[in-house]
């Protein structure tokens, strides 16, 4: 009983970090790549992306809440000027888009043979090969 106990504790911190990881490194990318502004610009680095994969490649796919939780916080915190009902509804769907798409990276990773480790020449091709091209 106590072992489950202390499993569960240890999923739910990981969860919890892993959360509060992609909403801080989300927060700092928008101040440090200056898109802060009202209107929208698009930029080719998205480190939560990364935290997202790392995440998925370290523990697996039983630590979607966190990404999930971090990227919806992360939304809504920019849609405080909307309605409630819609900075709700956009906030699901990103945080749903943003889970969806790192779980596809790592299922990709998985499928050509990656190793977290990057010791081999073509681990690190993959992960910029399809980190990149599919995030």
């Amino acid at each position: 009983m106590r072992l489950m106990n202390d499993r569960i504790r240890q999923s739910l911190l990981t969860i919890g970090m892993i959360a509060l990881a992609y909403f801080l490194i989300a927060k700092l990318s928008i101040v440090t790549l200056n898109l802060g502004q009202a209107s929208i610009k698009a930029s080719p680095v998205w480190p939560p992306a990364g935290i997202a994969v790392a995440a998925f490649l370290l523990w697996g796919r039983r630590v979607w809440l966190g990404v999930a939780i971090g990227a919806f916080l992360f939304a809504l915190s920019l849609m405080l000027a909307q309605p409630l009902g819609i900075a709700l509804l956009i906030s699901l769907g990103s945080a749903m888009s943003a889970t969806l798409q790192a779980l596809l990276v790592t299922y990709l990773l998985r499928r050509v043979g990656f190793r977290p480790a990057l010791d081999r020449l073509q681990d690190a091709l993959w992960l910029i090969t399809l980190a990149v091209m599919v995030s």
